[in-house]
């Protein structure tokens, strides 16, 4: 059985632009120039990873499936399974064409 998981599969190297604001001492002279400078850095690439699933995780799967209850149907689900089925068996299904 196959599960998958949304992990990193890579990185990728992406460049970005830094303005530095100009510098002053406390006399007020410029000591530098406001500038800009490109710098880089590594980002994670996430994707979809299918494997295979361990003995233990197919295991706890099968345990979590057991210990659910099944699902009954409401009263609703009920009605609307035997308007259906009486309307298939006596050949009155309404179709849109004939609703409009």
């Amino acid at each position: 059985m196959k599960i998958a998981e949304y992990k990193q599969t890579g990185t990728r190297t992406e460049s970005y632009t830094v303005t530095i604001p100009a510098e002053y001492d406390e006399e007020g002279n410029l000591i530098s120039e406001e500038h800009e400078e490109t710098r880089t850095r590594e980002v994670p690439v996430m994707g979809m990873v299918y494997r295979d699933m361990t003995p233990e995780e197919i295991a706890e799967l099968e345990k979590i499936q057991t210990e659910l209850p099944e699902e009954q149907p409401t009263q609703q689900d009920r009605i609307e399974a035997q308007v259906m089925y009486t309307a298939l068996m006596t050949d009155t299904l309404l179709t849109e064409s004939e609703e409009a």
